[in-house]
C-alpha cells in the first residue's frame, strides 16, 4: 500500500514537463519520506504536506524544489533534530535527483495556526543541507500558499480556515522580504550568485510586485503574468523567457541583476 496519497500522485502525475521514468523517481523518493519520517516520528507525527509549486501548477522538472511542510504534536528535541539530519542525508544518498530537491520545514500544530511566525527556530532542509533556521516575513506567503494549494501526502488533513493571511500582512511581508532578505544581497553583490539564483531572483521580484500592487500572491507564472500586463517594462524579454517559455540558453546575468536592483530601489 502506498504511503503517498491519491491526490499527491494524481498531482504529480499532471506535471507535463515531467518524463514517466523521472515521475516514478519522485513518487518512489516521497514513499521513502513519508516511511522514513512515520518510522522516525511516530505518534508525534501528524501531517506530512506537499505545497508549493508542484501543487500551483507552474513546477518545473529542471529547476523546482518540492516544497514540504511536516505537522508534529510536540516541538522537536535535539535528539529528533540529530535523527531527522541523519535521515535527510540517507534520502540524498539513495534518490540522487529528488532527494537534492526537498525543501522541508518541520513546525509543530500550535505553531502552524499562530498568527505571528513562530518564535523557535525550525527544523530546515534547503538545498541539500539540515538547519535550524527562524521563520521570518516569509511565513505569511507559506501560510497562503499551504490554504490555497495545500494536498495532504500522508496523515490527517488540516484546517484551512485558520490559515488565512489577510492582504495587508501580505503586503507588509512583501515589503520586509525585499528589505531584509534582498537589499542585503544587492549591498554584498549580486555577481556571488549563480545562474539559477538570479533566476531565482527575477521570479521573486515577479511575486513581490505583484502582492506589493495587487495583495494577491501568484504563482510564478501568474506573477510573471500580471507583471507583464501591468507593469511593461525592458525587462519583459527578460520575463517570458525565464517564467512562461522557460528559455534559459541564453540567460542575461546582467539584465537579471539590474531587474532585481531596480524592484528593491522602487520599493524601498
Amino acid at each position: 500500500m502506498s504511503l503517498v496519497s491519491v491526490d499527491v500522485i494524481n498531482c504529480i502525475n499532471s506535471i507535463k514537463n515531467l518524463n514517466e521514468k523521472e515521475n516514478k523517481k519522485l513518487i518512489d523518493t516521497l514513499e521513502h519520506l513519508a516511511y522514513a519520517l512515520d518510522r522516525e516520528l511516530g505518534n508525534n507525527l501528524i501531517s506530512i504536506i506537499i505545497c508549493g509549486s508542484l501543487c500551483a501548477g507552474d513546477f518545473d522538472s529542471q529547476t523546482s524544489d518540492v516544497d514540504i511542510l511536516v505537522i508534529t504534536k510536540k516541538a522537536l528535541s535535539d535528539n529528533d533534530y540529530f535523527l531527522i539530519s541523519h535521515m535527510h542525508n540517507g534520502l540524498k544518498m539513495r534518490h540522487a535527483k529528488w532527494g537534492s530537491r526537498l525543501e522541508l520545514s518541520y513546525i509543530t500544530q500550535v505553531e502552524l495556526y499562530t498568527l505571528t511566525p513562530p518564535e523557535n527556530p525550525r527544523i530546515y532542509l534547503n538545498g541539500g543541507m539540515t538547519k535550524q533556521e527562524p521563520y521570518g516575513a516569509e511565513w505569511y506567503f507559506e501560510k497562503h500558499s499551504l490554504k490555497n494549494h495545500g494536498i495532504v501526502m500522508y496523515g490527517t488533513d488540516f484546517d484551512q480556515d485558520r490559515l488565512e493571511v489577510s492582504s495587508t500582512k501580505l503586503r507588509v511581508a512583501a515589503f520586509q522580504i525585499i528589505m531584509e532578505w534582498w537589499k542585503p544581497i544587492i549591498d554584498s553583490g549580486l555577481h556571488k550568485l549563480s545562474d539559477e539564483y538570479l533566476i531565482y531572483g527575477v521570479l521573486s521580484m515577479c511575486r513581490m510586485i505583484m502582492t506589493i500592487e495587487s495583495g494577491e500572491v501568484g504563482s510564478k507564472k501568474e506573477a510573471a503574468g500580471y507583471v507583464l500586463e501591468n507593469d511593461p517594462s525592458k525587462y519583459d524579454n527578460l520575463i517570458l523567457n525565464l517564467v512562461l517559455s522557460r528559455n534559459r540558453d541564453d540567460f542575461d546575468r546582467s539584465t537579471a541583476s539590474e531587474f532585481i536592483k531596480v524592484t528593491v530601489e522602487k520599493y524601498l
